[in-house]
């Protein structure tokens, strides 16, 4: 018996049974010929002989005594060019190999001859991971190529050499890249951390500061961010992924400015300065302040002073580190037989001229005003921060209410009556009076030109302003900004000749009204006019903005805004920076905007989280 089957196995025929098969090679069962499909579906060549050549090299590896057209046959190919289904498929009679497969000839392409971003730029170290993580991401044109596709095959500090595993089946070769070690901003040396004083604490200003201080360390506002919030002493500061220079987190320490005005209001009196021998005026002051509040230590450099109808305006200076605002004092004697600060006349409510410093009028407390002053301009003069109650009338002489309420934070009493037919100016009227909301509907504005940051951060305003005649208005920039529950019908509204409407809306976050029959033909300047208005989504699209000349962040953070703004002519605008920078729902197609001009396109329309496709974006220079 042993001889027979010698016999047959010798001149290639075998004797089988139902599951097993017996050679005289010693094979006692069948290879799966499926399991080389993955090792020629790669190949790079797609002419028949190279096509069988590369399937015979794999089928020999696991079954090395397998002959092609006896044990196998290879279906489906032709000359050249195969791009097809091809079949391998066992022969029945085969004793060593079954079963089948389809596959498509996939040609390989070699990336040495390709355009390849090789200059990694910054890595946080130098391990095969990252390297082969960025050379991925500088090159998203390698579909389907991943990590797992490459080796690292060679590499120092800052090079290395790139291989595509044989396995791949897209592309093959290697490639040198270089690249750089982040450094770790927290080693950095001379990186100051202590910012020293600062106004308040908020994440814009601590990164502004942060790098000033640091001017010479290469640092980026766009590279860093700060984690978590900041605390009233310090705040922690993160290197973003994005930087190519820097990595990690540094611990930040600073100070934040007394507010002058937090000097209790018992210990403002400075009662009759007497000045010592050789004693400055500043010096006098501060000495009377620091004696009527021990802990106050308030030096001669701290601040500036005016005299007022009642006693001293003390001023911080900007370059004070230790202070900022202002606080109004009392004097129970007349403080100018001691000091002589600068003086003008102004003009009481009963019309008696009184020669004193610039002043705010006269006071039966701190928190009501008896009677508005003005100065010799017509300038009503700004009311005591802390004031809530003031006349329900104001002088026919009074032009102007710029800054009349400004930062008069607890101010929410009643003047509906005021006649304000006269005023030409309301700038910065209401800015930072947080509490006001009251009734100013019937006041006749038809006189004023000038509305800039006039309910500027007015937090409750929300009042009727619907009827208001604001055709004489050329400026409105701010006049809304951060305006947290302002929402007011405005559409009938005459702008025709305002020029800038630079942050009106800005950080307005309910506002949401029609202002499509808008004239703003005038308008040169939208800068920020949208910024943060997240309910904002009315059609605006027959704007006429061929004036505008920036719209630099126009809709930056906006949730909402998705309207057809496709027919703007906006071809003198030269600023279109972060114009739609996180616009979270906008897709409209403005493909076709004449974008000559513009020569600042930065972050145009980075950190989107809507679908806009890219062709329906301008195509900038």
């Amino acid at each position: 018996m042993k001889k027979l089957l010698g016999l047959l196995g010798s001149i290639g025929m075998t004797a089988t049974t139902a599951t097993a098969v017996v050679s005289c090679g010693g094979e006692t069962s069948k290879l799966d010929v499926e399991s080389i499909k993955t090792k020629v579906e790669a190949h790079d060549g797609t002419t028949k002989e190279a096509i069988k050549a590369n399937i015979h090299r794999e089928i020999i590896k696991i079954a090395p005594r397998a002959v092609m057209d006896r044990d196998y046959e290879v279906l489906g190919l032709r000359g050249s060019a195969n791009t097809g289904e091809i079949t391998v498929k066992a022969k029945s009679t085969s004793v060593r190999l079954k079963g089948e497969f389809k596959f498509h000839i996939v040609k390989r392409t070699t990336i040495n001859g390709l355009k390849i971003q090789t200059n990694l730029g910054g890595l946080n170290d130098k391990t095969d991971s990252s390297i082969k993580a960025a050379f991925i991401g500088k090159n998203p044109q390698f579909k389907g190529l991943t990590i797992n596709h490459l080796k690292i095959v060679a590499s120092t500090d800052n090079e290395a050499t790139i291989e595509i595993l044989s396995d791949t089946k897209t592309h093959k070769g290697a490639v040198d890249v270089s690249f750089s070690i982040k450094k770790i901003l927290g080693g950095v040396a001379g990186l100051s951390l202590a910012l020293g004083s600062m106004n308040h604490n908020e994440p814009e200003a601590i990164l502004d500061k942060f790098i000033q201080i640091n001017q010479d360390k290469n640092l980026f506002k766009e590279d860093l961010e700060i984690v978590g919030n900041p605390t009233a002493i310090g705040a922690q500061i993160r290197v973003k992924a994005s930087s190519p220079i820097y990595q990690g987190v540094v611990n930040i320490t600073f100070a934040i400015k007394k507010m002058l005005n937090e000097i209790p209001l018992d210990k403002r009196d400075l009662k009759t300065i007497v000045k010592q021998s050789d004693e400055s005026d500043n010096a006098a002051i501060a000495r009377v302040l620091n004696d009527n509040n021990p802990n106050l230590n308030l030096t001669v450099n701290d601040f500036t002073w005016i005299g007022t109808a009642y006693g001293l305006t003390i001023i911080a200076t900007p370059t004070s580190p230790n202070f900022q605002g202002s606080v109004d004092c009392t004097l129970t004697n007349n403080i100018y037989r001691s000091l002589s600060p600068t003086t003008n006349k102004w003009h009481h409510q009963f019309g008696d001229t009184v020669e004193i410093g610039s002043g705010s009028g006269f006071y039966v407390r701190v928190s009501e005003i008896t009677h508005l002053g003005w100065d010799a301009t017509g300038k009503a003069l700004r009311v005591h921060d802390e004031v809530t109650k003031v006349p329900n009338y104001i002088n026919p002489k009074i032009t102007s209410l710029e800054g009349l309420f400004e930062d008069a934070v607890l101010f929410n009493g009643d003047i509906s009556k005021w006649d304000v037919s006269k005023v030409t100016n309301m700038k910065k009227m209401f800015k930072r009076a947080l509490l006001f909301n009251g009734d100013i509907s019937k006041w006749d504005v038809s006189k004023v030109t000038n509305m800039d940051d006039m309910f500027n951060n007015a937090a409750e305003f929300n009042g009727d302003i619907s009827k208001w005649d604001v055709s004489k208005v050329t400026s409105m920039a701010r006049m809304f900004y951060r305006t947290a529950e302002f929402n007011g019908d405005i559409s009938n509204w005459d702008v025709s000749k305002v020029t800038s409407m630079h942050a009106m809306f800005d950080r307005s976050h309910k506002f949401n009204q029609d202002i499509s029959k808008w004239d703003v033909s005038k308008v040169t300047d939208m800068e920020w006019m949208f910024y943060d208005a997240y309910q904002f989504n009315q059609d605006i699209s027959k704007w006429d903005v061929s004036e505008v000349t920036s719209m630099q962040a126009m809709f930056e953070n906006t949730h909402k805004f998705n309207q057809d703004i496709s027919k703007w002519d906006v071809s003198k605008v030269s600023n279109m920076k972060k114009m739609f920078n996180n616009a979270q729902a906008f897709s409209q197609d403005i493909s076709k905007w004449n974008v000559a001009r513009v020569t600042n396109s930065a972050n145009f329309a980075n950190k989107l989280t809507s679908a806009w496709p890219t062709n329906f974006r301008p195509v900038f220079k």
